[in-house]
């Protein structure tokens, strides 16, 4: 809506089907079909690598710490004493 050199604001209806103010236009509307398995495949795949890293990244730092603790006993136990 041009009025002489000034630009007035669109109405709710114009801005109703505007993508800038929420509401998809039409072209969006009537894009042509994506596949979702491709999306929720990868999706799923992301959510696993998560759950993979969050279960086994404690235990595995528990067992490098337990391994450490039970080398450094084995050390300590088999090595000569000064006096023997």
């Amino acid at each position: 809506m041009t009025i002489g050199n000034s630009v007035a604001a669109p109405s709710p209806l114009q801005r109703a089907g505007d993508p800038q103010h929420g509401e998809p236009g039409p072209a969006t509307r009537d894009a042509p079909f994506q596949p979702v398995m491709a999306l929720s495949f990868r999706l799923l795949l992301k959510r696993a690598l998560y759950l993979v890293a969050i279960l086994l990244l404690p235990g595995a730092l528990t067992a490098v710490a337990l391994l450490w603790w039970l080398d450094r006993r084995r050390i300590m136990r088999n090595s000569p004493r000064p006096n023997d």
